[in-house]
């Protein structure tokens, strides 16, 4: 059948996605996808040198622990989303940052600690909200001389107390763990997230109000083409044929669906997201042998998974 006739029809598309994923199981795979890497591990890297557990970085030298998307960090070690940086450690969003550390969404600071949606500033210590701004601690401003010798005392105490070198505490998070994109990435039970400090919300989503409830019979009666498909069809919930739970088509999902004659879904959104979440491996590595020369090494893909897993020279010998 044409490849058309196989988007168009969701029967049709399952059997296929079935066929391309055992096809896939027999071709040689990569220990990793990184690009003109020296000394690195980590997976989806490109330009890098002297990297270890960094994942979808680019341009980073004498890094580790780093992910997504930090372009041209160096000397860096657990940061999120901080390209341009240098000498920053333990920081989330910290933009074009110099010498700081426990930042969060601050761009362009020099050595600073502890600061929350601050710019433009240096030698900030524990502030919130600032721009073009210097020598403050707790958003009070100081002379360079008091500055000076007051946060080595604050610093002496957080160490004392065992605070000082932790990013602010998961409990100043408004969001449960299970609402954040953590959950994607590193997957916690409750009882495990509850454990490791983490908050949890059991918030449940109201059932939908549409006037007609599609169950998973009469999912089979629904038409496999999108030009058949009644513009009604945004007033009814229908069931997950996964998860049993219910779900409604918005209007500009419809209009996509119709654009490219694709088939309406079967499954609860949460369901696809995270089977697009499968199409990806985890940002964590495991130790595994080459399929083919047995040599050790370090990959993102689970010991366990059925692919076949070679080593550069031998995967470049293969395909050539």
């Amino acid at each position: 059948k044409s490849t058309k006739k196989l988007l168009e029809n969701y029967g049709e598309r399952q059997k296929f996605q079935k066929q391309v994923n055992e096809l896939f199981l027999t071709l040689p795979n990569r220990a990793h996808h990184n690009i003109n890497c020296e000394n690195s591990t980590g997976d989806h890297l490109q330009n890098c040198k002297n990297v270890k557990n960094c994942f979808d970085a680019i341009n980073l030298e004498d890094c580790a622990y780093i992910f997504p998307l930090p372009i041209g960090a160096k000397d860096c070690h657990d940061i999120h989303y901080s390209p341009k940086s240098e000498l920053v450690f333990n920081c989330m969003s910290a933009v074009n940052n110099y010498n700081t550390a426990f930042m969060l969404h601050s761009w362009d600071m020099k050595y600073s600690y502890y600061c929350e949606e601050c710019f433009f500033s240096e030698y900030l210590f524990g502030c919130i909200g600032l721009k073009h701004k210097k020598y403050c601690i707790l958003n009070m401003q100081y002379t360079k001389e008091q500055y000076e010798e007051l946060l080595p005392k604050i610093i002496e105490y957080m160490k004392r107390t065992g605070e000082w070198g932790d990013f602010f505490p998961a409990k100043l998070s408004p969001f449960g763990y299970n609402e954040t994109i953590a959950i994607d990435h590193f997957p916690l039970s409750k009882a495990e997230a509850l454990e490791k400090g983490f908050s949890w919300n059991d918030f449940e989503m109201p059932i939908p109000s549409a006037k007609k409830i599609i169950t998973k019979e009469m999912m089979g009666k629904i038409p496999d083409h999108i030009t058949k498909i009644p513009e009604e069809v945004l007033s009814w919930a229908f069931t997950c044929e996964e998860s049993g739970k219910l779900f409604m088509i918005q209007k500009p999902e419809l209009e996509f669906y119709k654009k490219m004659n694709i088939p309406l879904p079967k499954k609860h959104p949460d369901i696809r997201h995270s089977y697009r979440m499968k199409l990806r491996n985890p940002r964590k590595l495991w130790k595994r042998n080459c399929a083919e020369c047995a040599l050790e090494l370090e990959t993102t893909y689970d010991p366990h998974r059925p692919e076949i897993i070679l080593c550069e020279q031998c995967y470049s010998r293969v395909i050539m």
